[in-house]
């Protein structure tokens, strides 16, 4: 197959786009981008970039693709723009794929604070042929392949720590909401305590009163960056408002951070001596300084690991059943 990948997801570059890219070149297949730009769709820039995008893409030349691949940007725009090019453009139209990164269908995920969130979901499952996602929500629309999204970070091996030390890093943009209310109860509640815990946002949109409460901004982390924060060791912070495939959070333990998550579906693959259902709950997992196992790090990634040759596998089997 000739596989176009259109869009990429600037920090998520090196765990999605980049995994699936290598895993369809040493299956043979030829890949292209189209209108490449390292671009992150949920910053307010990428947002931005987004006609700019559609302009390029509908002037792009896409004769002789096989198949179109899409990484979900949560945006309208380049969907709807490359299904009408596949229609109008092509005698006989590439597969439609495309990576949907969230579920309306899961209570909490970040996807149903999006704008018509549902509406663009319907659409991506009438409009394309297939789409890959991760874990069972969306099991029952025909045109979903729950493959999981790649995991690069589970194929690393963590630093080795005995006890993690009194730390709590938020590793997400602050400014979508993921869960800041539980983590500054968590600060509100060790402060009043006096249990001395140290909290960090990967983030460079926190509001001045977060820096007021104590906690360290840090400012948006490349790879580079949240290695070093791993290498001090500590706890990763996810709470009750989730995502299917939290990234940051992932890259974090791998790192040498411990999980400290809430008791969300999406993180039922992580230990649940690590999950809190309260800021109390969440202060007793830091004072233990517990950290992951070997064998439980291993454990977690069993079912995630391989996620991109599942993606390449799906792909290969719906372009296979379309042919004459």
């Amino acid at each position: 197959m000739k596989v176009g990948i259109i869009g990429s997801l600037g920090y998520h570059e090196s765990n999605i786009t980049g995994p699936i890219m290598a895993e369809l070149h040493a299956s043979g297949h030829v890949v292209e981008r189209i209108v490449p730009r390292n671009v992150d769709w949920f910053t307010s820039e990428g947002q931005k970039a987004l006609p700019g995008l559609a302009s390029g893409l509908a002037q792009a030349d896409l004769s002789g693709f096989d198949a179109l691949l899409f990484v979900d940007a949560w945006s309208f725009v380049l969907p709807i723009v490359l299904w009408n090019l596949a229609f109008k453009t092509f005698t006989a139209r590439p597969l439609l794929a495309g990576i949907l990164l969230g579920s309306t269908e899961m209570e909490g995920d970040v996807a149903c604070a999006m704008p018509r969130a549902r509406q663009y979901e319907n659409f991506l499952f009438e409009a394309f042929d297939v789409i890959f996602t991760h874990g069972p929500h969306e099991a029952h629309r025909a045109t979903t392949r729950n493959t999981g999204h790649p995991m690069p970070q589970f194929a690393r091996k963590r630093p080795a720590r005995d006890t993690q030390p009194k730390r709590v890093v938020y590793a997400h943009r602050w400014s979508a909401d993921k869960g800041k209310d539980d983590f500054l109860a968590l600060v509100r509640y060790s402060l009043d305590k006096g249990l001395g815990i140290d909290f960090v946002v990967t983030d460079a949109a926190a509001q001045p009163y977060v820096t007021a409460l104590g906690v360290v901004v840090a400012g948006w982390q490349s790879q580079a960056g949240l290695r070093e924060i791993g290498a001090l060791g500590g706890y990763a912070w996810a709470g009750a408002k989730s995502e299917l495939a939290a990234y940051a959070l992932h890259d974090l333990i791998s790192y040498g951070l411990a999980p400290l998550v809430s008791t969300h579906d999406a993180y039922q693959h992580i230990p649940s001596r690590f999950s809190w259902g309260s800021a109390e709950g969440a202060a007793r997992i830091v004072d233990t300084g517990d950290n992951l196992s070997p064998h439980e790090w291993r454990a977690m990634g069993r079912s995630l690991v391989g996620a991109e040759g599942r993606i390449v596998d799906a792909l290969e089997k719906a372009y296979r059943g379309r042919q004459p």
